[in-house]
């Protein structure tokens, strides 16, 4: 999915490489410090955020909404050049004297092919802007790593980084997508069925052992957070996982 096909027919493996830097440098951290409950340094943290961004910016999700936001300008672009193609001379004229930027025909060319790329092939344009812009970010949040020794303990899935606020149906409609604004605001990012990072404004940090009710609340979000497929290290499922839940009974105080 990360491999981009250049001109020349050749591949470039910069992304890919890129991702598994990452991938080694958050394993190794995982392996060395979360697993066995030690402090993390300046550096861990950073590179944790790093993980994060990349774990929600590389999904088949991200990807297809990146894909659609620039799908839309480029539809008005091409509606706007053939309602011109269709157009009479007089009509032309109007159209060439509304305001708009002062692009020559090259420009426009180039333009439209710069939108058109990033339709076709969001990953290598958009991927390293959008990692870059949402670790500073999150890296304002306290950090909690949930750990349980339940069984099947923590699922996960094709997109498993999941925002969520338990708060937001006391807030007007509009105003009820989860957002780091919100001091409710909390971000879950299973890492194996022992552990769960959890981002929160709440001051909560460090490790928190949790009960199976908190696992459960966590593994519905992923569940339903999923874009296709969700994955549990055992075969069994769970009625709870499937629960939509009611206003203003939202589970997941359980923290």
């Amino acid at each position: 999915m990360y491999t981009l096909n250049m001109p020349d027919g050749s591949r470039d493996l910069t992304i890919e490489y890129s991702f598994g830097g990452i991938e080694d440098r958050f394993t190794r951290i995982r392996n060395s410090k979360l697993s066995k409950h030690r402090d993390l340094s300046v550096e861990d943290h950073a590179w944790l955020n790093i993980f994060i961004s990349a774990m929600h910016a590389r999904t088949k999700k991200s990807i297809g909404r990146m894909s659609e936001q620039w799908q839309k300008p480029l539809d008005m672009i091409e509606q706007m050049e053939a309602a011109y193609e269709n157009a009479d001379a007089e009509k032309k004229k109007r159209m060439e004297r509304s305001p708009s930027l002062p692009l020559t025909e090259e420009q426009d060319k180039i333009y439209k092919e710069d939108i058109q790329a990033m339709v076709n092939d969001p990953v290598s344009l958009l991927m390293v802007p959008a990692i870059q812009a949402q670790a500073p970010l999150i890296s304002e949040l306290d950090l909690t790593v949930l750990c349980t020794e339940s069984r099947p303990g923590f699922i996960t899935s094709d997109h498993p980084y999941i925002w969520f606020d338990p708060e937001s149906f006391k807030r007007p409609k509009m105003y009820q997508a989860p957002a780091l604004m919100y001091d409710s605001i909390e971000i879950s990012l299973p890492i194996s069925p022992r552990q769960c990072i959890l981002l929160n404004r709440r001051g909560r940090c460090g490790y928190r052992h949790v009960p199976v009710k908190a696992v459960e609340e966590i593994n519905r979000r992923t569940r339903f957070g999923a874009h296709e497929h969700y994955v549990s290290c055992s075969d069994k499922s769970y009625p709870y996982w499937f629960y939509v839940g009611e206003r203003n009974k939202i589970p997941g105080q359980a923290f």
